[in-house]
């Protein structure tokens, strides 16, 4: 196959029902991050967005829309906020991500979701679990088995929830609230939560708010978001922003009223949401990686992704990205406890790079992240 790069904002439609046929052919690609949808509102918000394409004599064969940065380094599309990405492929094709790296000119790949094909874990990249709740069996056969496996976790969250209605008031539960004030309350919400925690403010760019704003007001076949609340009266105590594609309800943003933080308010508004989502035709809900600790209470599904640096070899490659590789080796290596504030060292310094493309908003960054507090 032939391998080529184009600037997304270059593609025509030709291109872009391709991409759709190849993601829709499959349901492995059932999740938002690979909607064609998504890659061409970010093509509007940033320059940077391409796609890498291989093609033969009877069509295209696969798409993977990325973030091509300086010196032929790749960031995952939608940079900070992504959870899942990797080439979307037809059957038959058997290129990987390394090949199509290396094929269209590029040095490398930082991933924290690279979507494993078969199984197989390139090398140079470990794996990190993603907990799913698959509700295709239904709520309630789906609640039923949870409970029996976790039932001091569920029952604890029962007594929550009637705490909080008892001290506070009846809650009301939206699954698709599209009220503008509301969204832009959460958006606020989750800003000054990154700002308060010293953690990087990755809606603050101008293209993380086009992104949001699209997806808030687009119209797509199967793409967008959905805003869910949980209030009493008209104080909001929580919301998840999800990215959407059905049948898929990805967890994505989520805020919560610290006035509320007992009751649990961010596991109430999870537990609405699924117990809500199938009559509005998704069947299931991507928790993502990491914070297993209560993800696993609800989980009765799993995958694998791939994270680390995935090295090409195509062209040079920056001393910068040998320091980085190397700062992952010294991690790695370090005692326990050094290697937990290097971690978040690194994973900070990843948030910068992913959201701010400009060199200037990258500098204030990493003198912004200097001054906090690392948690």
């Amino acid at each position: 196959m032939r391998v080529r790069r184009l600037k997304a904002r270059q593609a025509d439609d030709s291109v872009w029902a391709a991409f759709h046929g190849l993601r829709d052919a499959s349901r492995a690609y059932d999740n938002p991050f690979f909607d064609p949808d998504l890659a061409r509102i970010l093509s509007e918000a940033r320059e940077d967005v391409e796609l890498i394409i291989a093609e033969a004599d009877d069509g295209i064969g696969a798409i993977w829309p990325v973030h091509v940065r300086p010196g032929g380094w790749v960031r995952p599309l939608t940079g900070p906020f992504s959870d899942w990405h990797g080439p979307v492929v037809r059957d038959g094709c058997e290129l990987t991500a390394r090949d199509l790296l290396e094929q269209a000119g590029l040095a490398g790949l930082t991933t924290g979701g690279l979507r494993l094909r078969d199984g197989v874990v390139p090398d140079g990249l470990s794996t990190e679990t993603v907990y799913v709740c698959d509700l295709s069996c239904g709520f309630e056969t789906y609640d039923s088995a949870q409970r029996s496996s976790h039932a001091k976790h569920f029952k604890r969250l029962r007594r929550k929830r009637r705490q909080l209605e008892e001290e506070q008031g009846v809650s009301q539960f939206v699954l698709d609230n599209r009220d503008p004030e509301v969204m832009r309350q959460v958006i606020a919400m989750k800003r000054q939560q990154y700002q308060s925690t010293g953690r990087h403010d990755v809606l603050e760019p101008v293209w993380a708010q086009k992104m949001v704003d699209a997806l808030w007001a687009g119209d797509f076949p199967r793409l967008g978001v959905r805003l869910s609340t949980l209030c009493i009266g008209d104080r909001l105590v929580a919301a998840e922003l999800n990215l959407v594609s059905k049948p898929v309800l990805h967890g994505w943003l989520v805020v919560y009223d610290r006035d509320f933080a007992r009751y649990s308010p961010g596991m109430l508004v999870m537990m609405d949401i699924l117990q809500a989502m199938t009559a509005d035709g998704f069947t299931q809900y991507d928790l993502g990686a990491g914070d297993g600790h209560y993800k696993k209470y609800h989980a009765n599904a799993h995958a694998e992704i791939g994270v680390g640096i995935l090295r090409s070899r195509a062209g040079g490659v920056r001393p910068s990205r040998w320091l980085a590789e190397g700062w992952r080796a010294l991690e790695a290596q370090s005692p326990e406890r050094i290697s937990e504030v290097m971690g978040k060292i690194r994973r900070r310094s990843d948030q910068i790079l992913a959201a701010e493309p400009e060199l200037p908003r990258r500098v204030r960054g990493f003198l912004g992240a200097a001054r906090a507090p690392l948690g």
